[in-house]
């Protein structure tokens, strides 16, 4: 099956297929947009291993999806309860800094952010 789009992990496009999944529509269908929305994912995503498992695939090749899951200050939260300098950092520099710094970053989201 080809997808729709180019965008998508590198790393999960079959050698030799220009397309190969519908990686915009998956990530679309994932995206919350108010507080609601957002304790629902939390709630599952803390659920379900299973459920953070994908959460993290899907995070870890769209970081803008990532960043845009938790507030500012959530991810300055995150900075502080592992002891991580940064002043005032925004939420795509705190992301960037996790990634960098902690490998298992998105395990402390989901133990710290629980819906």
């Amino acid at each position: 099956m080809k997808r729709e789009r180019r965008s998508g992990p590198q790393s999960c496009k079959p050698a030799n297929v220009e397309y190969a999944a519908n990686f915009g529509g998956l990530v679309r269908m994932l995206k919350t947009d108010n507080d609601a929305a957002r304790s629902v994912f939390r709630k599952l995503r803390k659920a379900d291993d299973v459920v953070h498992a994908y959460m993290s695939f899907i995070h870890r090749h769209f970081p803008a999806e990532e960043v845009n899951q938790f507030r500012k200050a959530e991810w300055q939260a995150v900075l502080k309860a592992l002891a991580i300098e940064a002043e005032n950092a925004s939420a795509s520099e705190a992301n960037a800094l996790l990634r960098a710094n902690v490998p298992d970053y998105q395990e402390h989201l989901r133990r710290l952010f629980q819906g």
